[in-house]
């Protein structure tokens, strides 16, 4: 794909894309083992960071950068929805052990530990993992930020990708409203359990409703048709 858009890229962008191809690409040979698949994947991880900084530090801020931006953004929540439902669904939430791997994954234990200064209990996790719009890694601020840059998108006030955005803004005032003195991590009636699935909803809704709008060459969305 990079080599298809070479002439929109610069050339730090370029070399690093260039570096990582190459060494995915190279042949590793019969006697691979985990230490060296792994080692691979670490240098893999830095690559893939250094393009989002230069992404970040100086790509113009138009519909293209947001797109990415987007994307990004649903991933995460996607990611923290499905994991978080995995660890309810396991019943493991009393887990010590599980609940700091939840916090490795998403790269949240150094806050963990500064914020609450002790072991990692379900409550402080989903408060930090769910509801905290400061943490970069939250549900909450990745709704934050689809909220604000779906509604930067060309006729983003039409259509699904309204309702879209109302399902947004909607999730985002029960995420606002958590309340980690009391037991159900809720001021209001909603259960955590069901805002992590909700999350997961809405970011398979918006990409659906972009894919829809920007991406497919389809112009009518297909309808059941019966037989006369």
């Amino acid at each position: 794909v990079s080599g298809a858009v070479r002439d929109r890229l610069s050339s730090d962008n370029w070399r690093l894309l260039n570096h990582l191809f190459q060494s995915i690409a190279a042949p590793a040979g019969p006697d691979v083992d985990l230490d060296a698949a792994l080692e691979l994947i670490d240098e893999t991880i830095i690559s893939l960071v250094a393009v989002g900084g230069l992404e970040m530090a100086h790509m113009t801020r138009n519909d293209g950068w947001r797109f990415l931006s987007i994307g990004r953004h649903l991933e995460r929540l996607s990611f923290v929805a499905s994991t978080l439902g995995d660890v309810v669904a396991e019943e493991a939430a009393g887990d010590p052990t599980v609940l700091e791997w939840l916090l490795d994954l998403s790269d949240s234990m150094i806050t963990h530990r500064s914020r609450y200064l002790r072991s990692p209990e379900w409550s402080s996790v989903v408060e930090l993992l769910v509801f905290d719009g400061h943490n970069p890694r939250s549900a909450h601020f990745q709704l934050a930020k689809l909220a604000k840059h779906v509604r930067m998108l060309p006729s983003a006030d039409a259509g699904d990708l309204a309702s879209i955005v109302a399902d947004i803004d909607g999730l985002c005032h029960s995420g606002a409203s958590a309340d980690a003195a009391q037991g159900e991590l809720f001021a209001g009636t909603r259960a955590p359990a069901d805002l992590i699935g909700a999350c997961e909803r809405v970011a398979l809704g918006v990409s659906d409703a972009l894919t829809l709008r920007y991406f497919s060459h389809v112009y009518e969305q297909p309808h059941r048709t019966d037989a006369l």
